[in-house]
């Protein structure tokens, strides 16, 4: 008999009268995820504290969680509830996630870490370590699983075949959750709880800046709980400064002064993951002058040390991560910028790297996004050079073709993605010169120009990032000025329209990137932005209130 056990936990939200459904799968999957809802669904960051654990060792292994919920607007107003389901750790690829998803009748929204593997005495189980909402616990996981062969047109997962492994499927590499959303009917396993209508962020607004001395000309920003504390840190590219800067979360909101890490290449772009598959957030960052990728590795405390390097053509520029093969690890691809290519590093099990593959591309090629942009579940990447825009289709297997692409605009800065108007179908938002335009996705390859909304006082549009700013489940706007010393925030209608720009100062005129994630646990997104060029560079943060 083949076992295939998993943990469903649905979750019923009550906002603003109206019920939200979402659904969790805890499994093993690919690291390549659909993008578009990346921070829609923010309603599971509400705080939650595990109260019991009940499981049964006899297949399917079962599981019940006994939790206890608690407002972030009031620590008086708490609820008691529990979930259950069945565990699994079988090596789900993408298409095999989207067939879980869809035989619920819903849609593959996204993928977050959940467990890792360790050995254990019993001759059936081994023990995974999950972690939900930062509260780890551990249940035994069967030894022997298949392993599923799922088109991208399977609608469940009796439409694919499988193979026997006999061996377990448990391991220590990056392992993430399912969220699956749509409308179905509800399952047995449900758990309704109410959230507090002021949560309900219309009028979203945000606090006073705090400013953070960084080192010369920060030009990058990544985020990630650096030391399992449960709150989200930071790190920063100095570009002048040749390091990077670490900034740790007091837990409020408030942060550390950075710890720096230097790169004698000179700090270029920076992006966190686990890739040494331990379960502990590493940085990778580009060189510019060395023409590598280094690779700093996490002690779990917080703190790094430099464990390899990546050799790459002329001068690595921007870098963005995903998993290209969907053989669940972390991939790169960066920019050469003056090496006349761009470079693919494909991740091999023992997190070492497999040698780069180049694509050929003109001098001073910038990286702006990585997505399933033609609708056929694999991973693309989008990309400009001075002869304009251009695609590299993935075909799933860390191979790609290069595709001219036209948005009919003359400047294209930083590129957002997301569903707008809430047809499943990925659209686009491009900051083009003085303007923010947006594009209309039909879910094969195809996009028209709907609107375009211009920036206050002439402003010079670049970083762009799609959020839910308000918890509205409707997509926001959020664009860094350069030459103006303010952000933009445009709040989404649901329909692919925009309200009027809202503007927050920055402390230089120089923006630079920016990153959108609950710094403080309070339930709301907050901003982190970059601003300055010179000594006098800053980190900003804007933490969100409720109005």
């Amino acid at each position: 008999m083949h076992i295939f056990v998993f943990l469903m936990i649905e979750f019923f939200y009550l906002v603003n009268g109206q019920t939200i459904q979402d659904t969790v799968i805890l499994n093993k999957t690919a690291k390549s995820i659909d993008q578009t809802c990346n921070n829609i669904h923010t309603l599971l960051t509400y705080q939650r504290k595990i109260v019991n654990i009940h499981v049964t060792k006899e297949a399917p292994v079962r599981i019940k969680i006994d939790m206890e919920l608690t407002s972030p607007l009031s620590s008086t107003s708490k609820h008691s509830f529990s979930v259950e389901g069945m565990v699994c750790h079988h090596g789900f690829d993408r298409n095999a996630a989207q067939a879980a998803c869809r035989s619920q009748k819903k849609n593959l929204q996204m993928f977050s870490p959940n467990y890792q593997w360790e050995p254990s005495t019993d001759d059936l189980y081994e023990k995974c370590y999950f972690q939900f909402n930062n509260d780890p616990f551990i249940v035994p996981c069967q030894f022997v699983l298949d392993n599923f062969n799922c088109t991208d047109k399977a609608t469940s997962l009796n439409d694919c075949t499988y193979s026997s492994l006999f061996q377990h499927q448990c391991t220590n590499e990056m392992h993430v959750g399912i969220m699956c959303s749509g409308i179905y009917e509800p399952s047995e396993i449900t758990t309704t709880t109410s959230i507090p209508q002021t949560l309900n962020c219309s009028t979203t607004t945000f606090l006073d800046r705090q400013s953070y001395p960084t080192g010369s000309g920060p030009t990058s920003i990544a985020q990630a709980d650096l030391n399992n504390d449960s709150y989200i840190d930071l790190v920063v590219t100095n570009t002048n400064s040749f390091n990077i800067g670490v900034f740790i979360n007091n837990g409020d909101g408030t942060f550390q002064a950075q710890n720096t890490y230097e790169v004698p290449g000179r700090s270029e772009t920076v992006r966190i993951a686990d890739f040494d598959h331990n379960g502990v957030p590493d940085i990778a960052v580009s060189a510019f002058f060395t023409n590598t990728i280094d690779i700093f590795s996490g002690i779990g405390d917080g703190t790094f040390q430099l464990s390899r390097k990546l050799s790459t053509d002329k001068h690595p520029h921007t870098m963005l991560t995903g998993d290209f093969n969907a053989d669940n690890l972390i991939d790169i691809v960066v920019s050469n910028l003056y090496g006349s290519s761009v470079g693919i590093f494909l991740a091999n099990r023992n997190g070492t790297f497999e040698q780069m593959k180049s694509y050929p591309s003109d001098n001073q090629t910038y990286l702006l996004a990585v997505e399933d942009f033609n609708g056929d579940r694999n991973i693309d990447i989008l990309a400009k050079s001075p002869s304009g825009l251009f695609y590299l289709l993935g075909d799933g297997h860390g191979t790609f073709n290069s595709t001219k692409v036209d948005f009919g605009t003359k400047y294209v800065n930083g590129v957002g993605t997301g569903d707008f108007n809430g047809d499943t179908h990925l659209d686009l938002a491009i900051t083009d010169g003085h303007n923010v335009r947006i594009y209309i996705g039909f879910g094969n390859g195809t996009y028209i120009f709907k609107q375009s909304y211009a920036t206050a006082v002439n402003a010079w549009a670049l970083d762009i990032l799609v959020t839910d700013l308000n918890v509205d489940h409707k997509l926001d706007l959020v664009v860094q000025n350069s030459q103006k010393d303010f952000i933009s925030i445009w709040f989404g209608n649901g329909n692919a329209t925009f309200q009027k720009e809202i503007t927050y100062p920055l402390s230089s005129h120089l923006g630079g990137p920016m990153i959108v994630a609950d710094l403080n646990k309070d339930f709301l997104p907050d901003i982190a932005a970059l601003s300055g060029w010179s000594t006098t560079s800053s980190l900003n943060i804007f933490l969100a209130k409720c109005a």
